[in-house]
């Protein structure tokens, strides 16, 4: 199983509020895409144990970047927290994940529906030159339980007018954020963002908790949107990593 991996370096861990934190590593990786994932693992007691976590840089960066949560009683999430600067770090040598430019279809409009860490798949893709060039207009619904939990509003809001970031809460009330479940889009949230989601304009990218995903699909069905699949093209992309 070794074989499969390389050794990579940690060069920075940043601590977030919520649980969260972000790690930056050098690792020899080959080539890979904007919006693909690969497996993070250490050795504990004498086994390599390792998850799947997006990359939230664009390939063509320095380091590679993941954004991830700690789960308490998680075997590996607290001693990836734990990590400092210098210390090994295993990484799938191959990247996974269809989430890419070549594969997503065409439309004017891209969301992304998104919980938690799942933002970091469009902290990825908005970072690729020919995924701007696509679409027109990026919509990103990161849907969170607190404000303790959206660590990326300056990154998201400064890449250019066209990306419009909306974090929504479902714990508590902020009069800077929406409230309410991405998953009850048309009750709670689509009269309050004035982009306009049709399935004749928009491709949307489900990422995140698989509840969300699997409520979302569903939802998305009835108000006419599909499954996006190579050889029947649709207006749903989605991504599980469990």
């Amino acid at each position: 199983m070794q074989d499969r991996f390389v050794t990579g370096k940690v060069v920075q861990v940043t601590q977030f509020t919520g649980g969260c934190f972000a790690i930056k590593v050098q690792a020899p990786l080959p080539p890979y895409y904007a919006g693909q994932f690969t497996k993070l693992g250490l050795m504990i007691d004498g086994k390599l144990v390792s998850r799947a976590y997006s990359f939230i840089n664009h390939p063509s960066d320095k380091f590679q970047e993941f954004y991830l949560v700690e789960v308490a009683d998680g075997l590996l999430s607290p001693r990836l927290k734990a990590l400092n600067t210098g210390d090994d770090i295993y990484l799938y040598k191959n990247a996974n994940g269809l989430i890419t430019h070549q594969r997503l279809p065409d439309a004017d409009n891209l969301w992304f529906w998104v919980t938690g860490t799942g933002v970091g798949i469009a902290l990825s893709l908005l970072k690729d030159p020919q995924i701007r060039q696509k679409y027109k207009e990026f919509v990103v619904l990161h849907g969170v339980s607190d404000a303790g939990k959206i660590h990326y509003l300056s990154e998201l809001s400064q890449m250019g007018e066209n990306v419009h970031y909306y974090p929504v809460l479902s714990r508590e009330t902020n009069p800077d954020y929406l409230h309410g479940r991405i998953t009850h889009f048309y009750q709670e949230l689509e009269t309050q963002i004035p982009q306009q989601l049709t399935p004749e304009t928009s491709h949307i990218i489900l990422c995140g908790n698989p509840a969300m995903i699997t409520d979302a699909n569903t939802l998305l069905s009835e108000h006419g949107f599909r499954k996006h699949r190579t050889r029947e093209p649709g207006h749903i992309t989605m991504e599980r990593y469990w």
